[in-house]
């Protein structure tokens, strides 16, 4: 009868291993969820990022080529001017800014109007005043043009 004894203590001794285990795992994979759920909300906030600096681009762009009396194209023409867009329904923002420069092609005056915009998800300016942290995001465009 002693022998029955010492088997019923080794069935609880692996039921415990056991269960150890299976939170060990359990634990290991909350992790790994909570890691690709975390990279993946990066991916959209860096895809809105692209598309808020694509915007300012476009913002620039028009700015000079259809506006070309107002202050943001008069300033850019005459060395540089810099303006922040807020994205506030996204919590983004994004800084434009414009140089430009003027050159001579075959006896024409032509200026040339660099515009930049990057773009962040940290209030202000971009780039933000903390580039650090683990959420922040980034985009940067530049485009060129001649008038």
């Amino acid at each position: 009868m002693s022998a029955m004894y010492r088997s019923g203590g080794f069935a609880l001794v692996t039921a415990i291993f056991l269960l150890a285990v299976l939170a060990t795992v359990s634990v290991y994979f909350v992790d790994v969820i909570a890691t690709e759920h975390q990279g993946a909300a990066l991916d959209i906030t860096g895809s809105r990022a692209y598309q808020a600096a694509r915007a300012g681009i476009e913002w620039g762009a028009y700015s000079i080529l259809k506006n070309p009396s107002g202050s943001y194209a008069a300033s850019c023409r005459t060395g540089s001017a810099t303006r922040t867009i807020d994205f506030s329904g996204y919590g983004l923002h994004a800084t434009v800014t414009c140089t430009s420069s003027a050159h001579s092609e075959a006896g024409e005056s032509v200026q040339v109007y660099r515009i930049r915009a990057t773009s962040c998800n940290q209030a202000g300016g971009c780039p933000g005043p903390n580039p650090g942290s683990p959420d922040y995001v980034e985009r940067q465009i530049e485009a060129i043009m001649s008038q």
